[in-house]
């Protein structure tokens, strides 16, 4: 992968702050966020994407995951539709923008549809993966108050 567009591109972002005087502002506005926020929210989703609380049987790999969120959730953790997470990984033929039809034709097949761990939003998924409720959580906080 060549990295020459992106130098190029950032060197003209670069010029267009010292054309308006701010040469600064490049590093304060531009590409500190851009190397702080961004990584961040992909990384965000990215662990999103791929961890679990719940127990699943079988190989992690057969664990497909996709999440119905929000627009502020797919603006600043999903752009480019990746909310389609497991649409995108079963055919990732499908350009982006084709992705929700496809979850339309995956919701009219139960091979595909069963195969899916369906979230609703990232910002729930994270709650849940920090505070845990469910059996397990109830049976070791029972456990460890008698044992």
């Amino acid at each position: 992968m060549s990295f020459f567009p992106v130098v190029c591109m950032q060197l003209a972002i670069l010029g267009c702050f010292i054309a308006a005087g701010a040469p600064h502002a490049y590093f304060l506005l531009w590409l500190l966020p851009l190397l702080t926020l961004a990584v961040l929210f992909n990384g965000l989703r990215v662990f999103c994407d791929h961890a679990t609380v719940d127990h699943h049987d079988g190989p992690a790999a057969d664990l497909m995951v996709t999440y119905y969120s929000n627009p502020i959730e797919r603006f600043f953790i999903a752009p480019f539709d990746m909310n389609y997470h497991a649409e995108h990984h079963f055919f990732p033929y499908v350009p982006h923008y084709n992705l929700y039809k496809l979850r339309k034709l995956i919701l009219q097949n139960s091979d595909y549809r069963e195969r899916i761990q369906w979230r609703h939003g990232y910002a729930q998924f994270i709650l849940q993966y920090l505070f845990p409720v469910g059996k397990e959580t109830r049976e070791s906080a029972a456990h460890s108050k008698t044992g």
